[in-house]
């Protein structure tokens, strides 16, 4: 019903909620949260990986772009995880921020990109 666009736009969308919430739950909640968001990138990364391919029609190019998104990925991850590991106190506001930043700049992202096909 809807394009592999929007669907991995609004999945990221779930993703970016379920990081933001997870300060204001209990331990019960963390869990159903971080279900919910493993659920989100099962659906999110095997279309974004189609979208991707079809947006990289060279195949001499394609593996290595796929393998550069995939290493800024997990290096971008890594970034993340080290930066809450060693806050403190600011966990909570960490979290939050970052959160409802994801949410924000998805929103942007998704207005340009709107834009631009007009």
């Amino acid at each position: 019903r809807m394009s592999d666009i929007q669907a991995v736009f609004l999945l990221s969308v779930i993703m970016g909620l379920t990081v933001a919430l997870l300060p204001l739950v209990s331990t019960v909640g963390t869990l159903v949260l971080f279900a919910i968001f493993s659920v989100a990138t099962g659906l999110s990364y095997p279309i974004q990986k189609q979208v991707m391919n079809e947006a990289i029609p060279d195949p001499e190019y394609r593996a290595t772009i796929l393998s550069l998104e995939s290493l800024i990925d997990r290096a971008v991850t890594a970034g993340v995880a080290a930066t809450i590991e060693h806050l403190t106190g600011a966990i909570d506001s960490f979290l939050i921020g970052a959160g409802v930043l994801s949410v924000v700049l998805m929103l942007i992202v998704k207005a340009v990109l709107s834009r631009a096909r007009r």
